[in-house]
């Protein structure tokens, strides 16, 4: 059986996610600045969240 994806939480977290580093008509985030860097920890939360065990190496993958 498989789950029905839940396309409004989907968009909310889009919507979250693009606050960080928004610039004009869209979103800015220069590689490891701090918007980018806050960012990939946002993920990293959401992928928690889910029950998921993100890593981040030594270059920001």
């Amino acid at each position: 059986m498989q789950n029905k994806p839940d396309t409004d939480a989907f968009l909310a977290d889009l919507h979250a996610l693009r606050q960080i580093g928004t610039f004009r008509t869209g979103v800015h985030r220069p590689t490891y600045s701090a918007e980018d860097m806050q960012s990939r920890h946002w993920l990293m939360r959401r992928m928690q969240e889910s029950g998921l065990d993100p890593v981040m190496d030594g270059i920001g993958n």
